[in-house]
């Protein structure tokens, strides 16, 4: 019987560290598991401040026209303001002087402030005026 179990033995001899080499080949695969959460979770963070810094730009374009002034001054983005723009209509009827020339001014020390154009929008409950003015 001995010559038919030396007959059956692998050719491969099994290492005594195999225990170690297993064990180091889990806690690779744990590593790798963990690296890739940890780089699913960058990825949805960093796509969010992107969504969110995308949305912070459009309202505050829609939203404040000074903000829309001062990037519509970048070369490139008066299309893209522009386009952002909810006024197209009031747009359109300052372009067709559809205003109401007022020419009003008041002052306080040493500025004045002068209101030059008036136009009524009806677009929300209450009218809005939207104005033309400068400082001086």
């Amino acid at each position: 019987m001995r010559e038919n179990e030396k007959n059956n033995t692998s050719p491969f001899m099994v290492p005594a560290e195999i225990d170690q080499y297993i064990r180091r080949g889990m806690e690779q695969a744990k590593e790798l598991r963990q690296n890739r959460s940890r780089n699913r979770w960058i990825r949805v963070g960093s796509s969010l401040v992107a969504c969110l810094f995308v949305f912070v730009f459009i309202f505050s374009v829609r939203l404040s026209p000074a903000v829309a002034a001062y990037v519509s001054s970048i070369p490139g983005m008066e299309k893209i303001v522009e386009f952002l723009r909810d006024d197209k209509g009031l747009q359109k009827a300052a372009e067709h002087n559809l205003v109401q020339h007022i020419g009003a001014s008041g002052s306080i020390e040493d500025v004045t402030f002068t209101i030059d154009q008036v136009l009524a929008d009806e677009k929300t409950d209450g009218p809005l005026l939207y104005t033309k003015a400068s400082f001086h």
